[in-house]
């Protein structure tokens, strides 16, 4: 009998934490790259997108919470404050990656 091979677990990739000029460069092609996107992305994936840009740019939200009459706005506020705490360079990784994801889906 064949012995066995355990499978690899792979390894969490940890948080980034520090933006390195590669990956802002990449932040930059990828918030270029989504604007060209042949079919535009749903309202869910239009937050997704806003809330980790910026996150990306400017870390943690610190604006009081709109009004409820506002909904476009307070549905943008919740999508940036649900992400605090990540750190830009993580939060421009994800951005990276979910235009990736986008583009392959067109």
């Amino acid at each position: 009998m064949a012995d066995a091979k355990a499978p690899e677990l792979k390894e969490a990739t940890p948080e980034l934490k520090e933006v390195t000029p590669d990956l802002k460069k990449a932040f930059d092609t990828a918030a270029e790259d989504v604007k060209e996107l042949p079919k535009a992305p749903s309202q869910d994936e239009q937050l997704t997108l806003y809330g980790l840009f910026k996150q990306a740019n400017e870390g943690d939200n610190t604006k009081p919470k709109p009004g409820m009459f506002d909904l476009k706005a307070k549905y943008k506020w919740e999508a940036y404050e649900k992400l605090k705490g990540k750190a830009e360079a993580q939060a421009m990784k994800e951005y990276i990656d979910f235009v990736k994801k986008l583009q392959d889906k067109a």
